[in-house]
Formats: structure tokens, sequence, C-alpha cells
């Protein structure tokens, strides 16, 4: 008996759901993962590029991809490390830039707009098992 596979079921819903979003935020020239990192950035504050990683739920690799576009476009800045933070040799601290707050306070909106719609169409209880079910499934993958 075939069975649905799991991956390729989550990977079809984040790909709806990323249309939704990208639909909202490209007036604004950003999209869905870039706003992700500028949201998460704007609420940490400087961080490390490790520390940030694990807050993404990505490897280091995959990071440093998606922070350079951010970089290139002066959203996102290397700086020192946060204080009393050491980790590795590789490691350097990463801060919104003046422009990178800008940006994400431009988007803001957008990223609202598609949250609402998000949520007009899933209906208020779908959508608080969808952000619990999505964290419990997270975590047991995680360990």
């Amino acid at each position: 008996m075939a069975t649905k596979c799991l991956c390729t079921s989550v990977r079809q819903l984040a790909r709806r759901m990323t249309a939704i979003y990208e639909a909202h935020l490209a007036p604004y020239g950003v999209t869905s993962p870039q706003f992700s990192m500028l949201q998460r950035m704007h609420r940490l504050g400087p961080i490390a590029n490790i520390e940030f990683a694990v807050e993404m739920g990505m490897d280091r690799s995959t990071l440093s991809r998606g922070l350079k576009p951010l970089i290139a476009a002066g959203w996102i800045e290397t700086v020192d490390m946060p204080d009393g933070v050491v980790i590795d040799k590789r490691s350097f601290g990463l801060q919104l830039t003046v422009s990178g707050v800008q940006k994400y306070k431009a988007a803001y909106d957008a990223w609202c707009s598609a949250q609402a719609e998000t949520q007009v169409k899933l209906g208020p209880e779908l959508s608080f098992q969808l952000l619990s079910t999505t964290a419990e499934v997270y975590e047991r993958l995680a360990s």
C-alpha cells in the first residue's frame, strides 16, 4: 500500500503558504525567508551567527547563503560578538542596520496582511492547530 510522503506533504504546504506571503511582501522587495530573518533579527538584537542559525532552525552554511543578499543590501551587518559570547573562531555577531530596521518596518504591514489572509482561509481553530502541531513536530524531529 502506497502512503503519502510526509516530507512531500509538508513541502507542498510550505510552497502554498509561502506564495501568499510572497505576494504580500513582493512590493517591498523582500522575500518571505528574508523577512523572516529580518523579523527574527529585529526581535533578538545583536546575536552570534551560530545562535541565529539555531534560532532560525538552519545549519550554518544555509544561514550564510540566506544572509549574503541581506548583507549585500545593507540590511544586516556583521559586528563584534555580543558581550560574554565566545563560540568558536568562525563566529561573528549580526545585527540589523538602520536600513534593515526600516525595511523590516516597511514590510511589516504586508506580513500582517499575509498573516491575516492565511488565518481567514484556515479559520482560527485550524490556524491554532497548525501552529501548535508544527511546533510539536519540529521539537520531536529535533531530538
